[in-house]
């Protein structure tokens, strides 16, 4: 009876793993876009804005956002020392475009944190290379639902 012998995957094959993980759609449609904006605001630097697209004309729903902070309190913030952690949440959400009162333009990012994007992501690590303080997108102010306490008086 022959032994069975486990061997070590080749450098090869686990790069072929790699990308074969990589290639499913959840994974890489999301980097591709990402991609593709910062290729294309880098390569167009006179741009004034790069508008990140909403939902078209053919859907029920618009997009409302809102930003809010979460702050962990055990730790310290490293560009900070004196203040407490704090991560900043965008939470997209989809309103029906009846409920929509108003269209607007929002930055992607704060000034201070496109500077560190730029100088993280941007090939020289220039703070002002200005690709990410371009970066804009549309978003609805929502009309307020009436109470039920109202609709039944």
């Amino acid at each position: 009876m022959a032994e069975l012998t486990t061997t070590k995957p080749t450098l090869a094959t686990r790069l072929l793993n790699i990308l074969h993980s990589l290639s499913r759609p959840f994974i890489m449609l999301p980097f591709i876009g990402l991609t593709l904006v910062i290729l294309l605001s880098a390569l167009y630097g006179n741009v004034h804005a790069i508008r990140i697209p909403g939902a078209d004309e053919n859907h029920k729903y618009m997009v409302a956002v809102s930003h809010f902070p979460l702050t962990n309190t055990a730790a310290k913030d490293p560009y900070k020392p004196d203040e407490d952690r704090r991560l900043m949440v965008s939470l997209f959400m989809p309103v029906s475009k009846k409920s929509c009162s108003n269209e607007c333009q929002n930055s992607y990012m704060p000034p201070q944190t496109a500077a560190i994007a730029n100088e993280q992501f941007i090939e020289g690590g220039q703070r002002d290379a200005g690709v990410f303080e371009q970066m804009i997108y549309n978003v609805v102010v929502a009309v307020p639902a009436i109470s039920m306490r109202a609709s039944f008086q």
